[in-house]
C-alpha cells in the first residue's frame, strides 16, 4: 500500500456523501481511517481514544495488519459507528449513530489520570494499558461524578503502588 493513508489532511468530511463506499473505503483499514477522519482527530488522538498505539493504527489504516476484534465496541461506543459497517462495509455510506464526544473532558480526565499515575510511579508510556484503561472507564461514567470517580481512581492507583512496593 502507499503512504497516502498517513495524515494528509486536517479537515474531515462533513457529510456522509463524502464517505461513500467507493474504492477508498473498500477495505477495513480504509473504513477505520474514515472513522478517524470524520471525527476530525489526528492519528495520535484517535489511537489514544481507542487504547492502542499510533503505530498499530498506521498498520491498520494501511491494511498491513488487522485490528483486534475488541476495537469494534470501542469504535461503536466512542464514535457511534456501526460495527457491521466497519467489518463488512455492507452499506454504501459511513454508518453511525448520532454521538457527540466531549474531547475536552476526555483530555482533562486523561491528564489527571496521567498525573496520578506519575505520582504513584505507574508507567504511562505507550503500550501501558493502566492509564488508558482507567481514562476510558472514567470517561464512560456520568460526567457529574468526575471528581468522585477521580478520587476513587487515585485510591486505586495508590493501592497498585503499595502492591508493587510489597
Amino acid at each position: 500500500m502507499t503512504s497516502d493513508i498517513i495524515e494528509t489532511s486536517t479537515t474531515a468530511p462533513t457529510t456522509t456523501q463524502d464517505l461513500t463506499l467507493a474504492p477508498p473505503l473498500s477495505t477495513l483499514g480504509h473504513r477505520i481511517r474514515a472513522v478517524r477522519v470524520r471525527a476530525g482527530i489526528s492519528q495520535n488522538d484517535f489511537a489514544a481514544a481507542v487504547g492502542f498505539t499510533r503505530q498499530s493504527l498506521i498498520r491498520w489504516e494501511r491494511d498491513d495488519a488487522s485490528p483486534p476484534i475488541v476495537i469494534l465496541p470501542i469504535l461503536h461506543q466512542r464514535f457511534g459507528v456501526d460495527p457491521n459497517w466497519v467489518v463488512m462495509g455492507e452499506s454504501q455510506s459511513f454508518r453511525s449513530h448520532p454521538v457527540t464526544i466531549d474531547w475536552e473532558r476526555f483530555d482533562r480526565i486523561a491528564a489527571q489520570v496521567n498525573d496520578a499515575c506519575r505520582q504513584f510511579g505507574i508507567s504511562t508510556v505507550a503500550g501501558s494499558t493502566t492509564a488508558t484503561d482507567l481514562t476510558r472507564s472514567l470517561f464512560e461514567e456520568d460526567p457529574a461524578g468526575d471528581e468522585a470517580n477521580l478520587r476513587r481512581a487515585r485510591t486505586l492507583l495508590r493501592m497498585l503502588q503499595d502492591t508493587k512496593a510489597a
